[in-house]
């Protein structure tokens, strides 16, 4: 809805139009404009546009689900309805404030959804070479008590479906929800 709130990294472009930023101001804040979404200000990666509940983007990892806690944890002390979403690649699950996010999210049952695009890369290093053989990223998140599913995050209407189930979850209480959106990445990092 466009008072929920969406928090992402710096692979932000099509989460601003998704969440129903405007094309133009995508556009112009690319181009530094002042009629950019941020006035031209924040550039590729650090889109802001309040006014679609697009808080921010930023280009350091794992933030998005911290400040997705954060606003969570404000929508439930002022007793809303909205939901925030915090969109991060499986690189940030190296980072412990991911972790510590996912623990205090799920304690207070805040209406959060963690969605991790995990394209098994984290700028060059492969996941295999950065976890343990065998890690499960969802039973990992499960054990903090968190909804957790994995699906193919090239299928559209897959994503649709998770979401819309995650999302009235949240609404209804029922705490945290951790998506892994699995995907490729087709090209090199930079």
């Amino acid at each position: 809805e466009k008072e929920d709130v969406v928090y992402t990294h710096h692979r932000s472009h099509t989460h601003y139009l998704a969440k129903g930023g405007s094309l133009m101001g995508l556009v112009a804040e690319l181009l530094g404009r002042e009629a950019g979404c941020s006035r031209g200000r924040g550039g590729s990666v650090h889109l802001t546009d309040r006014s679609v509940g697009f808080i921010g983007s930023s280009p350091i990892l794992g933030h998005s689900a911290a400040l997705a806690v954060g606003s969570a944890l404000a929508f439930r002390m002022d007793n809303l309805s909205q939901i925030s979403v915090g969109f991060f690649g499986e690189g940030a699950c190296d980072e412990g404030s991911v972790w510590e996010s996912f623990n205090f999210a799920s304690i207070r049952k805040l209406p959060v959804l963690f969605i991790c695009e995990n394209n098994l890369y984290a700028t060059e290093s492969p996941m295999s070479v950065r976890q343990a053989e065998g890690t499960d990223l969802c039973e990992r998140v499960r054990s903090f008590k968190i909804r957790a599913e994995r699906l193919d995050g090239n299928d559209v209407n897959a994503v649709y479906r998770a979401a819309q189930s995650a999302i009235k979850a949240c609404r209804a209480g029922e705490g945290p929800v951790f998506l892994e959106c699995m995907t490729y990445r087709w090209k090199e990092h930079v």
